[in-house]
């Protein structure tokens, strides 16, 4: 996530994360594509500033689709093309700008309660994630996170991160998954950004999930990384994503496999977040943001 430096508040746990938000009561569901039943994600709550900014759930679906440019100019190259998929429907949408103007950022986020939802999802379609779905706890998974070329990233980063803590807590989530995409469906662009991950924050062997592709390269494959020792940093190179380095600062884990995405022309990392491994100072930072 941000830079933002940890703040008191106690732990982040299943009792803390399930409380909704006051006066505000769950979404109702919809039905997830393909006929599986896909658990309500609640409301949002009441909307929160920020300086300048405002972050809150889309309003409608000329929200949505306004949303839908937005991630269309960043992934697809122009806001004239359609992002829209089939798991928009399913999803909570984050509304984020400053207050009367276009959105300058967004991301949507998906609660799957059961087996069916997690690996009928968006992650699902390009891994295997029948080992995760074996685990107890609600999973929330994050995707299309978007912000606009030109604007201030540090200060809607913040509020990204706010978001996604709020909903965590509302949903009781025991897990924060989704896909990492890297520009460019040529992994070998990648080299730095995936020998750190495969040096550092490889997932369980027993859990990390199979490509379903077979448009796909295996960090295991690459290169052997030479050992860290003592108290020798991780770290991170310049062009290692936000998301990502959203996701590994919490503890967060990747798949041992690279999906090559052709529609996006990208390439394709699953991560995922166990809340409660998470390193305690960020267990109180995301506790902190969940509060607000």
């Amino acid at each position: 996530m941000s830079s933002a430096r940890a703040l008191r508040g106690n732990p982040l746990s299943s009792a803390t994360l399930s409380r909704p938000t006051k006066g505000h009561q769950p979404a109702a569901g919809h039905p997830a594509p393909g006929g599986v039943t896909c658990t309500p994600i609640p409301q949002f709550g009441e909307p929160i500033l920020r300086g300048a900014f405002e972050l809150r759930a889309a309003h409608d679906r000329q929200e949505v689709a306004q949303l839908q440019a937005l991630r269309a100019q960043s992934f697809r190259g122009t806001a004239a093309a359609s992002d829209a998929d089939r798991h928009d429907a399913t999803c909570l949408h984050l509304w984020i700008g400053r207050p009367g103007g276009p959105p300058l950022a967004t991301l949507r986020l998906r609660q799957h309660g059961d087996a069916a939802s997690l690996c009928n999802g968006y992650s699902g379609g390009f891994f295997d994630l029948s080992a995760l779905a074996r685990l107890p706890g609600t999973v929330l998974e994050i995707g299309r996170l978007t912000l606009r070329r030109d604007a201030a990233h540090a200060q809607l980063m913040r509020l990204v991160w706010t978001g996604i803590a709020r909903v965590t807590r509302q949903t009781g989530a025991a897990r924060l998954i989704g896909c990492t995409s890297l520009a460019g469906g040529d992994p070998a662009c990648h080299g730095a950004v995936l020998d750190h991950v495969a040096r550092h924050h490889l997932g369980p062997s027993a859990l990390r999930p199979a490509a379903r592709s077979p448009c796909r390269t295996l960090l295991q494959a690459r290169p052997a990384c030479p050992p860290v020792t003592g108290n020798q940093p991780q770290r991170p190179p310049a062009d290692l994503p936000t998301i990502l380095r959203f996701y590994t600062s919490l503890g967060g884990w990747v798949s041992d496999a690279v999906v090559i995405d052709p529609d996006l022309d990208t390439c394709v990392l699953f991560t995922c977040v166990e809340i409660a491994t998470m390193p305690p100072a960020q267990q109180r930072l995301m506790q902190s943001l969940a509060a607000r």
